[in-house]
């Protein structure tokens, strides 16, 4: 999308990952970097997606070099509504286990973070409504072996998924979904 965007400034950023997070990293806003990368997802998600960007619609048409690019004069007559990207080849990166060394071989999905996060949010999806756990009882339910040396690392998934308003923790600290 910012490859998109910044094409007439950076005309090589979809094929030069050098390139493309210079461009990231200038467009990043300082000040707010958490709520500009939630606004970015959303845009891509729902506007400026791979196949069938909705232009029109989109509110950065002002700057976009696409839109320029793609709703010019010249581009209408010759019927150049909107081009399709090709769909980007995922390659996991080599990801060092917890207290392991790297592998080579690309992180698998079981035991990621986001593997996780989604197995947090599920056990939570499981108690009644209105009920919470304590954090030491949702270790225990979310990964096999729990350890009370493992809080730390189980606080900071839980603090993610605060922030992403996807779960609630009491003063008491409690956890459970937003009511």
């Amino acid at each position: 999308m910012l490859g998109r965007i910044f094409a007439d400034e950076a005309p090589d950023a979809l094929e030069d990952d050098k390139q493309g997070w210079a461009v990231a990293e200038a467009a990043l806003a300082r000040d707010d970097a958490y709520d500009w990368n939630q606004a970015l997802m959303d845009l891509g998600a729902t506007v400026c997606v791979a196949r069938n960007p909705r232009c029109q619609v989109c509110p950065v048409q002002e700057w976009c070099s696409a839109y320029r690019l793609w709703f010019a004069p010249e581009a209408v007559q010759l019927g150049l509504d909107g081009v399709a990207e090709r769909r980007a080849a995922y390659v996991a990166k080599p990801v060092a286990p917890r207290g392991g060394r790297r592998t080579g071989e690309g992180e698998r999905f079981e035991g990621s973070r986001r593997w996780f996060r989604g197995r947090i949010v599920d056990a939570l999806r499981a108690l009644s409504a209105g009920e919470s756990l304590a954090l030491e009882e949702l270790g225990l339910r979310v990964k096999e072996g729990f350890a009370s040396d493992e809080l730390p690392w189980l606080e900071e998934l839980v603090s993610a998924l605060v922030r992403d308003g996807l779960v609630e923790v009491s003063e008491s600290g409690m956890v459970s979904l937003p009511r």
